[in-house]
């Protein structure tokens, strides 16, 4: 079975740009594991409203904070939330076993009240803020603010401060690694069963059909290699350049003019080095450049080239 050269070179151009995704992803799995972001955002269902002050209270102790709920028969209490001097949100209560629980809405026009409320919000524990609202809600009421005092619960649900930007974010952060490193894998198993569909078999399209072309090369690397040299890949008909993350193909018949330059590029402290550029041409169709370190490599690549001219 003849081997697939060419096409374990299109990999490694793949994977060139597959490793660092995944790298990425697996950078993030490292964060989330070491900082448990998720806990942050996970979003509770509360479903029963019974017991609504211990529900709160325990799922507050366990640092889920975030929670969706339908709550039924939401009370204004007049008094509302503002930031920089704009509205972004009214206290309502509601009334469940004996206890009065605090719902800071979004809303920029109030309304009396709320049948049926479904919501996300943010459990916060705020004593201070609670008997406060609670006791001007009693005043404007003209009830007795003891009497509300014992039955107002510690902690408020916040719509206002749920962290809805903050999730969205971070699931976009997560998952769109996780679906770009999905479609690179299987874009790498589509590229290794089609190579000609892969974007650096593109160039093959000037020399024929790029599937015939594909097997011609594996062909010409398994049976007729004059010479390789680390990248460099040299048959019969083809020079082969493989970067890490390119390939590309010369049809050494295409070849009509040869020639060495030796370039000067300067180095540190005013040294220079020398590098050796090969250039491969064709008035019409062709015009290529290769640097080599090596004035050897760079001879040798030549007499390979020309002895098939």
């Amino acid at each position: 079975m003849r081997k697939k050269k060419y096409q374990k070179m299109l990999l490694k151009n793949t994977l060139a740009i597959a490793i660092p995704a995944i790298a990425v992803f697996l950078v993030l799995v490292g964060l989330c594991i070491q900082y448990p972001i998720f806990d942050y955002i996970e979003c509770k269902e509360i479903i029963n409203m019974e017991n609504m002050d211990e529900t709160l209270e325990g799922l507050y102790a366990a640092q889920t904070i975030n929670v969706k709920l339908t709550a039924d028969n939401l009370k204004y209490t007049g008094l509302d939330y503002y930031e920089d001097g704009k509205q972004k949100g009214s206290y309502y209560y509601m009334s469940t076993n004996n206890r009065l629980i605090l719902f800071l809405i979004k809303t920029d026009a109030p309304t009396p009240s709320y049948e049926v409320k479904s919501l996300k919000g943010t459990i916060i524990r705020d004593n201070v803020s609670s008997t406060y609202i609670m006791g001007q809600f009693a005043d404007q009421a003209g009830i007795d603010k003891n009497i509300l005092a014992g039955y107002c619960s510690d902690y408020i649900i916040s719509e206002v401060g749920y962290p809805f930007n903050f999730i969205v974010m971070v699931y976009i952060l997560f998952i769109a690694p996780i679906v770009i490193s999905i479609i690179i894998l299987m874009y790498t198993v589509y590229i290794r069963i089609n190579p000609q569909a892969h974007p650096q078999s593109k160039q093959l399209s000037a020399y024929g059909r790029p599937a015939e072309i594909i097997y011609d090369i594996n062909t010409q690397l398994a049976n007729h290699l004059l010479y390789k040299k680390k990248n460099i890949y040299i048959t019969k008909k083809y020079m082969i350049v493989n970067y890490l993350s390119k390939t590309d193909v010369i049809k050494l018949d295409m070849v009509k003019y040869i020639s060495k330059n030796i370039i000067e590029r300067s180095k540190h402290f005013g040294h220079f080095n020398k590098i050796f550029r090969l250039t491969l041409s064709n008035p019409d169709t062709l015009f290529y450049e290769v640097d080599f370190s090596s004035e050897e490599i760079i001879d040798t690549v030549i007499e390979k080239i020309g002895s098939d001219q």
